[in-house]
């Protein structure tokens, strides 16, 4: 399974990836591109950078942006250490956490095993994003996929909450919320109902965010991903909605950190 597929999937989650990537990944900790990815006053560059093991049970691959460059020297430090916190694993112990790894699955030659993460990031504004995506598998009926995000406010370097940017609460927020979910997820009907009815039945209870606060903000406005299983059976994937900033707008807060004043 080739990195370059796995980003071509990242597409549909509404990113925009400015990223020259080399297909030869088999050398351990070897960096081959770069990434510039350049919207209004900001600008971030950074090292894409590959680690790969392979063995014959399997391997482990993982792909990440090491900043060289942004806004302010604060933001780029912080960035690079938040990249580590996705990974979930120091990119030091590399080589030790995917021997580990290799040897516990060593039994199972059903299949290949694998692990491999992708991290990328996008900027809107006064707002970066970086999103983790993950996928494994170890034996099984199937693999499993996961996905986390965090948004950082460019000018002070802060995390960015949802409740920072808006006011989730309201009922015709959540109204909002079901239309988009109904028209990005290609599900025919109106209302709650129809989103249980399609398979979510996670939601059936009423409509609610995923719950991780795993949302995307870029020009289009603020995505929200759910995890596997989060709101429906592993067969109905990991759903997702766009609120453009059309939407927002009436549930805006006046000082939100992301749009530049």
């Amino acid at each position: 399974m080739k990195t370059n597929s796995i980003l071509i999937l990242f597409t549909t989650i509404l990113f925009s990836i400015s990223c020259k990537k080399n297909s030869d990944v088999s050398g351990s900790n070897s960096i081959d591109s770069t990434q510039t990815h350049v919207e209004k006053v900001m600008t971030f560059e950074s090292t894409i950078k590959h680690l790969n093991k392979k063995e014959k049970t399997g391997y482990v691959q993982m792909d990440y942006p090491e900043f060289t460059s942004a806004p302010n020297n604060v933001l780029k430090d912080t960035l690079n250490e938040a990249v580590k916190e996705l990974l979930g694993i120091k990119t030091t112990t590399f080589e030790k956490f995917a021997k580990e790894f290799l040897k516990d699955n060593e039994d199972n030659l059903a299949m290949e095993n694998y692990i491999i993460d992708t991290v990328f990031y996008s900027n809107y504004e006064n707002a970066v994003t970086l999103c983790s995506f993950n996928e494994l598998y170890a034996g099984g009926a199937h693999g499993m996929h996961g996905q986390s995000f965090i948004s950082f406010d460019i000018k002070n370097v802060k995390r960015i909450n949802l409740n920072s940017i808006l006011n989730p609460n309201s009922k015709d927020f959540k109204n909002t919320c079901i239309d988009a979910f109904i028209k990005d997820n290609g599900i025919e009907g109106k209302g709650l109902s129809a989103i249980v009815a399609a398979g979510f039945d996670g939601l059936e209870k009423g409509f609610k965010l995923p719950e991780s606060e795993s949302f995307a903000i870029s020009k289009d406005g603020i995505t929200f991903n759910y995890a596997s299983y989060e709101i429906g059976a592993y067969a109905m994937g990991m759903p997702s909605f766009t609120l453009t900033w059309d939407q927002l707008k009436p549930f805006l807060k006046k000082d939100n950190p992301v749009l530049i004043k």
